[in-house]
């Protein structure tokens, strides 16, 4: 879903929002957590025109991805991606024995950050974050931080977590911004992440439609 417009004002002040971009809540193997999500706006469209919604298939992703941007001979991939793929309409098309892949991520999610009620719990589950994202950690102001906050604040320094602090009337404090991403693919993830915050910004889009 949409995140709330404190949660987008962090956002802000991490990073330049362009109009393509928007903040979802989105869950990760059961934990929550917010996305800055820059959607392909061609690629929604199309979607949009086919009836198609989230591709969230580790599975298919996967065999999507075996298929290179030049095609491959159908007998080429395994049993497996084949009967996976059967049926993936206006994701894969197939001419002269020829599999083309249609897909294309609905955007990129660039930005993941951990919002908790402390620095301690936003610290540890951003870090559990891949670095080929941006990562930010995000708490409720505090009175003492603790000698494990100490620690922890040194950690997230190390490892170029951004951290933001809000306060009673929940507007956002920058206290460090948060490095580049590691370089790597990840291909796969990326698709996956992208498609559970395009999942995300579906279901508010639906929200907003029926209210």
């Amino acid at each position: 879903m949409i995140a709330a417009k404190a949660d987008q004002a962090a956002i802000g002040i991490v990073v330049d929002l362009s109009e393509q971009d928007t903040v979802v809540r989105l869950d990760l193997d059961a934990t929550p957590y917010l996305a800055q999500l820059r959607l392909r706006t061609q690629e929604v469209r199309r979607r949009q025109t086919l009836s198609l919604g989230a591709v969230t298939s580790t599975g298919l992703l996967h065999a999507l991805w075996n298929i290179p941007v030049t095609g491959i001979p159908a007998n080429d991939l395994s049993e497996r991606d084949r009967r996976t793929l059967m049926g993936a309409d206006g994701l894969v098309v197939e001419q002269g024995g020829i599999l083309s892949r249609l897909y294309q991520p609905p955007g990129e999610v660039l930005l993941l950050g951990a919002r908790r009620t402390t620095p301690n719990s936003a610290i540890a589950r951003a870090l559990q974050i891949p670095p080929v994202f941006q990562r930010v950690a995000m708490w409720s102001a505090r009175s003492r931080p603790t000698q494990r906050d100490a620690w922890l604040f040194r950690l997230a320094l190390r490892n170029g977590l951004g951290m933001i602090e809000f306060d009673e009337t929940l507007r956002p404090s920058l206290i460090q911004a948060p490095t580049s991403p590691a370089p790597g693919t990840s291909a796969v993830y990326r698709w996956f992440v992208a498609e559970i915050a395009f999942r995300s910004w579906l279901q508010a889009q639906t929200a907003h439609a029926s209210s």
